[in-house]
This record gives C-alpha cells, sequence and structure tokens, in this order.
C-alpha cells in the first residue's frame, strides 16, 4: 500500500546496503600490529626473534671473536722524563705552608692590609694584651648572625662582631673596645669575654672599626 515513490526510494537503499555488504565481503582482513618477540611472517622480515634485539647483537659479536679472536692492543713507545717538572708542575702545586706576604713600598696597601708593626712582634706595644694574626695574615675580627631567643621577644637575629686569638688580659681589651664603641651605640654595649679561648663578643656590625683599633695598635 507504498506510494510508487516510496517503494522506488526503499528499493534503491536495499541496493546500496547489498553492494557495501558485498565489498566489505571482498576486503581482506586487517593485519595486526606485532610485538616485540612476535615475527609475522612476511611483515617485517629483519624483526629480531628475541624479545630483547640486544641479546642478537651479543651473539652475533660472541660469534665474531671466535671466527676473528680477541683484540690484541698495539704496544705504543713513550719516553718518561722528569727535566721540565719543575719549571711547569712545581708552580701548579699547592704550598705545604702559607707564604710570607709580599713586601710594598708603602702601607695601607689598596686592599687596606698592613703587616703587624715590629713593635707587636716584640712584645713591645706597652698593652697588657696580644691580637695574633691568622695563618693567612689577617686580623681575626668575624662577623657572625645568632638568633634571638624566644624570651626576649624582639623578632630578627642578633648582630655579633667577633675577636679572637687574643693572648694576655682579655679583659683589658674588652674594657678598651667598649670605651671605643659605646659612645656611638644606642643604650649600654653589651661584651662576652672568654678567657679560656681567647675571645671577644661584641654585640653589633663593628668590625670596620675594631680592625683600625687594632691596626693603630699595630697588631
Amino acid at each position: 500500500f507504498l506510494s510508487p515513490m516510496l517503494r522506488r526510494a526503499s528499493a534503491a537503499l536495499l541496493r546500496q546496503l547489498h553492494r557495501a555488504g558485498r565489498a566489505a565481503s571482498q576486503q581482506p582482513p586487517p593485519r595486526r600490529m606485532a610485538h616485540i618477540g612476535q615475527n609475522p611472517i612476511g611483515l617485517f622480515p629483519n624483526f629480531p626473534s628475541v624479545k630483547n634485539p640486544w641479546v642478537e647483537d651479543l651473539q652475533q659479536l660472541g660469534e665474531q671473536k671466535q671466527q676473528f679472536g680477541p683484540a690484541r692492543s698495539v704496544p705504543v713507545e713513550f719516553e718518561a722524563s722528569s727535566e721540565d717538572f719543575e719549571a711547569f708542575v712545581t708552580p701548579l702545586l699547592a704550598a705545604d705552608t702559607v707564604p710570607e706576604p709580599p713586601r710594598h713600598a708603602s702601607y695601607p696597601t689598596p686592599s687596606g692590609w698592613s703587616p703587624p708593626s715590629p713593635d707587636a712582634l716584640a712584645g713591645r706595644t706597652g698593652r697588657p694584651y696580644a691580637v695574633l694574626r691568622t695563618r693567612n695574615h689577617m686580623l681575626p675580627i668575624y662577623y657572625a648572625e645568632t638568633d634571638r631567643r624566644r624570651t626576649e621577644n624582639v623578632p630578627g637575629t642578633r648582630r655579633m662582631t667577633i675577636v679572637k686569638r687574643i693572648q694576655g688580659d682579655t679583659a683589658a681589651l674588652a674594657h678598651d673596645l667598649r670605651r671605643l664603641l659605646e659612645p656611638d651605640n644606642d643604650g649600654p654595649l653589651f661584651v662576652q669575654v672568654d678567657d679560656v679561648s681567647g675571645t671577644i663578643r661584641i654585640v653589633g656590625q663593628h668590625e670596620q672599626r675594631v680592625a683600625k683599633f687594632l691596626m693603630d695598635c699595630g697588631f
């Protein structure tokens, strides 16, 4: 009971479906991707036959060793000579001790360094204490920062100036440094004296002024 136009459209649709099914049945099945260790026939002729392809390379290398023998090293002639050792090698070696500083025409040098005075080396400064130089010929003045205690209720860190290698009356040096620095300080200057280790700790950053004072004393 369909109209002639609808019958013709349904017949054309059936013919298209029939052609599509016949074309799909004539196509070859899709090839699966080969995994490691599988060699599909005709797909990868040089595909490795083991899971690890480097094993085959090692096996081939072993066969070549059996065929050609192990590799042989060719001796090379050389000569050992220490003729230029002093000229080229010795300057590059580290010195066993710190060398003496070079002499300059005037002091202090452009960097601000000056050697201790002869009176300080002979102990004739007229002071009851002495401050020795470090092995690098520098004044033993250091800067350090420490965390404040929780009971102080003050945020931030505490800056410290530390003087080491003090011999003699350490308290006398602390008294001289206090008299030098306290007038420019906001309040009393806190100084800690350690006679056993010969160390003085001063609250604040005073390295430059302490170094100038010690150099003026001849240390």
